[in-house]
């Protein structure tokens, strides 16, 4: 059948045919946990105010409306749902008025390929390195080890203590790579904004994972741990 997108969703629902109920929740191409987010088409703005559409909203925006499929634990099932702050709300697919959006429900690249498989990529945050104040120790030490592990660094990408930055950077690199380490930014200053920003990239919570907690107090055994 030469059906378009518009097609197949006048038939489902002239018909009253049962479908997923996550095409209800703004997805409109389902595929892996690892790989499906919402479609950024179909967001709502303002949920207070009249529903406006962002179906011309550049493609480099979209990094702030990904909510992986992942994130939504309790449709999978043996997985803990995820503390989730995204309180956005999506319109249902049929609702999409340009077909040639219906594959942004989906993230390119989403899961290791060829291209992309052991590729790493660096990313060193921090105000005091970008000003020259402070050298980069870091990125140079993972290079090297990584290097002897026998992955292959693409990229190594310095930018400021900005949240919306760090956020689009990650995802970027992300999409791209198998492993993306962050480093720089992570410290004990109670403003820090990298472990919110990563989890802005992905559109999640943050939470305390106890193993990672028992290994810090093991590597730092003397040393009080903050939030």
């Amino acid at each position: 059948l030469d059906w378009s997108y518009r097609d197949v969703w006048d038939f489902l629902i002239s018909c009253e045919l049962p479908y997923c109920s996550l095409y209800d929740q703004g997805y409109t191409s389902i595929g892996t946990v690892q790989d499906t987010i919402r479609n950024p088409a179909l967001r709502i703005e303002d949920a207070s105010k009249k529903s406006r559409l962002t179906q011309s909203e550049p493609k480099d925006q979209r990094s702030k409306d990904i909510v992986p499929f992942l994130a939504l634990a309790h449709n999978v099932p043996g997985v803990e749902a995820a503390n989730t702050k995204d309180t956005a709300k999506y319109q249902a697919a049929w609702f999409l008025l340009n077909e040639t959006l219906e594959r942004e429900s989906r993230l390119k690249n989403a899961r290791p390929t060829s291209q992309t498989k052991d590729k790493t990529a660096v990313l060193v945050v921090g105000n005091e390195i970008m000003s020259g104040s402070i050298r980069d120790e870091n990125g140079h030490f993972l290079l090297s080890e990584l290097r002897k592990l026998g992955l292959h660094t693409e990229e190594l990408v310095m930018i400021r203590d900005n949240k919306d930055m760090i956020a689009d950077t990650v995802r970027r690199l992300s999409d791209t790579h198998k492993y993306v380490f962050v480093t720089g930014g992570i410290g004990p200053t109670h403003d820090d904004v990298t472990l919110p920003a990563v989890a802005q990239a992905f559109g999640c919570g943050l939470q305390t994972r106890s193993e990672i907690l028992e290994l810090l107090h093991q590597y730092l055994p003397n040393e009080e741990l903050n939030e």
